[in-house]
């Protein structure tokens, strides 16, 4: 009798351990859950990154030196167009490489929308005309732009940084003189844009440039305006 009275108290023992030893597992368990919360990400957040895209431009000045310039770029992607391909992409295109109605020896950085590309009456037949970029296009995009002295251009990796970059920079202007001077290389071009509703700001720099034979190297970092 007294042996099965020992095994009860042995075998009670030991449940009670196990069950303190298993609480205390729980308890230990539920303090590491909230102390490491699963990150959150929800749909359509913000992504910090900020998107980099490089490319060659071409100069719309004369048709007898390039009768088919690839001068339009997209600033949102960095794609660049032809002449020829300018209306099936009408929507995406912000600016062109040209001139301008009032100076056509200079040359530009011209957002699509401006109403002074070259049209002026009287005007060389080989120079690249307002008529001759936009025939049969559906749309013309808004383009504000602006220059800019700052160093760091190739440090801006996420939003914090671009905005750190770009502070107090706005878009105020159409167009912009670019004719590959060495202080105009310098210098970083800001930028806003909207597509399909979608708001970007972006800055953009030369890397090289050879007005002779009229193409220019850039890369563009852009985000979402928030």
């Amino acid at each position: 009798m007294k042996s099965l009275i020992s095994k009860f108290r042995n075998d009670l023992g030991k449940a009670v351990v196990s069950s303190v030893v298993f609480s205390l597992f729980l308890f230990t368990t539920s303090c590491d859950k909230e102390e490491t919360p699963e990150p959150n990400n929800p749909p359509g957040s913000v992504i910090d990154t900020v998107s980099t895209y490089s490319g060659t431009i071409e100069l719309a000045y004369l048709k007898s030196t390039n009768p088919d310039p690839a001068c339009f770029l997209d600033l949102a992607s960095g794609k660049v167009y032809k002449v020829s391909e300018g209306k099936a992409h009408a929507a995406d295109i912000d600016m062109l490489w040209g001139t301008r109605t009032v100076t056509p020896d200079q040359k530009y950085f011209i957002g699509t929308s401006d109403s002074y590309i070259l049209n002026a009456a009287g005007a060389s037949d080989d120079l690249w005309k307002e008529s001759d970029l936009f025939i049969g296009w559906s749309k013309r995009n808004a383009t504000m732009m602006d220059d800019f002295a700052q160093v760091g251009f190739d440090d801006v990796r996420t939003r914090a940084q671009f905005n750190t970059y770009t502070s107090g920079q706005s878009g105020i202007l159409t167009y912009i003189p670019f004719e590959g001077k060495a202080d105009q290389l310098t210098r970083t071009y800001y930028y806003d844009i909207t597509h399909i509703g979608v708001k970007y700001v972006g800055i953009l720099k030369i890397t090289q440039a050879d007005l002779a034979d009229e193409w220019a190297k850039f890369t563009i970092k852009v985000i979402k305006a928030i």
